[in-house]
């Protein structure tokens, strides 16, 4: 004999939630995966899982059915993880693709055991950003002895926002004559919000504690690597910002003029020498 179970009477239906990654450029590639949770009172219908359940829309009238790549567990059940799968614009994210996503699931896709589908609608959205922040130097050169700190800018941009909580001591180092080699300590930031642009200005305790002859030459301020990054995770790229110089000696003058002894010139020549 055989024996048939009809579900069990069941009203509710199934819901769905979104795991979407952020891109930025560590993680540009020709292809962006994502995650659906179905979850039901009592089972999803994984039969039911499959093409057309999502639909990706993004900027630049960007709109692509999701293709389905697999389910965690492939019998009915709950909860059940999909995942699926689209081509970014163009084959590869870059920076025309910059900015938000949004996943919508499909009418009358994905259901549980009595046919109850999971509602049409906005799952959620997902951020592209693979344009990395940018770095100026602002840095004065010292002329006059005797000062015990030096102060100077950097001013972060970016194609969307700086991270302003990313910016911290030790993004920047300073280097110079006589193997001078100090982080410089973060002062302030003239906005406390996440924007663009950013400008953060930075100290640091000249050789010796006072700027002085012996300090003559030239100092490199160089961008640590993933100290700075935008909202997205983009860092600053590292390497040299620029330099300053220090010069606290003035030039000093000799003069070199001879006496007059006859009388009738109508003009007079004397050198004066500067050194430095």
């Amino acid at each position: 004999a055989t024996i048939t179970v009809d579900p069990p009477d069941d009203s509710v239906a199934p819901t769905a939630s979104l795991t979407a990654a952020k891109v930025n450029a560590a993680s540009n590639a020709t292809a962006y995966t994502f995650t659906v949770t179905y979850t039901d009172n009592v089972a999803v219908s994984v039969s039911t899982i499959g093409a057309g359940d999502v639909l990706v829309t993004g900027p630049n009238g960007f709109s692509q059915a999701a293709t389905f790549v697999s389910v965690n567990v492939g019998s009915d059940g709950t909860p059940r993880t999909a995942t699926y799968r689209i081509t970014p614009p163009g084959g590869t994210w870059d920076s025309a693709d910059t900015g938000t996503y949004t996943v919508t699931m499909q009418a009358g896709q994905v259901t549980d055991l009595k046919g109850n589908p999971v509602a049409a609608g906005s799952l959620g959205t997902f951020a592209v950003d693979t344009v990395a922040p940018t770095a100026s130097l602002a840095a004065s050169n010292v002329t006059n002895a005797g000062a015990t700190s030096y102060t100077f800018t950097v001013t972060y941009s970016d194609n969307v926002a700086v991270k302003v909580s990313t910016l911290s001591t030790g993004d920047v180092v300073v280097t110079g004559p006589g193997s001078f080699s100090q982080a410089a300590t973060l002062v302030s930031v003239n906005a406390g919000s996440d924007g663009t642009p950013r400008t953060a200005t930075y100290r640091i305790t000249p050789p010796g504690g006072t700027w002085d002859a012996a300090d003559t030459g030239t100092y490199t301020v160089t961008m640590q690597a993933n100290q700075v990054t935008d909202a997205n995770g983009n860092a600053v790229a590292s390497g040299s910002l620029g330099t300053f110089q220090v010069d606290t000696v003035a030039p000093t003058a000799s003069l070199a003029a001879s006496n007059v002894t006859v009388a009738g010139g109508t003009e007079y020549a004397f050198t004066v020498t500067y050194s430095d």
